[in-house]
């Protein structure tokens, strides 16, 4: 297993509901990419700007696929 994590803080506060709604929607895409055990996005109570994307593959090959796709 390989995992990727992945600390994000949105710039602009009054952007947070639409990233959080991005980042759950690419997740669920993510989620279905050959390879991908889970793909989790959190979001801090104290701190809505920030965000923990939490990516976890079969392999390191599996996890650059979408990275290395046109």
């Amino acid at each position: 297993m390989v995992f990727n994590n992945v600390l994000l803080r949105a710039k602009d506060p009054q952007r947070v509901t639409e990233i959080s709604g991005l980042l759950r929607q690419q997740a669920s895409l993510s989620s279905e990419e050959p390879g991908c055990e889970r793909f989790d996005v959190y979001q801090s109570e104290a701190e809505p700007e920030l965000f923990l994307l939490i990516e976890v593959c079969v392999s390191e090959e599996h996890l650059a696929q979408p990275r290395n796709a046109e």
